[in-house]
C-alpha cells in the first residue's frame, strides 16, 4: 500500500504549512 508515503506526504505538508508563517512576517 501507499499508506507510508501519504503519511510522509502528510508530515511534510505539515512542516510546510508551519513553515509558512515565519515566511510571511519577513
Amino acid at each position: 500500500m501507499e499508506l507510508e508515503i501519504l503519511s510522509k506526504f502528510v508530515i511534510i505538508v505539515e512542516n510546510w504549512i508551519a513553515y509558512l508563517p515565519q515566511q510571511s512576517y519577513r
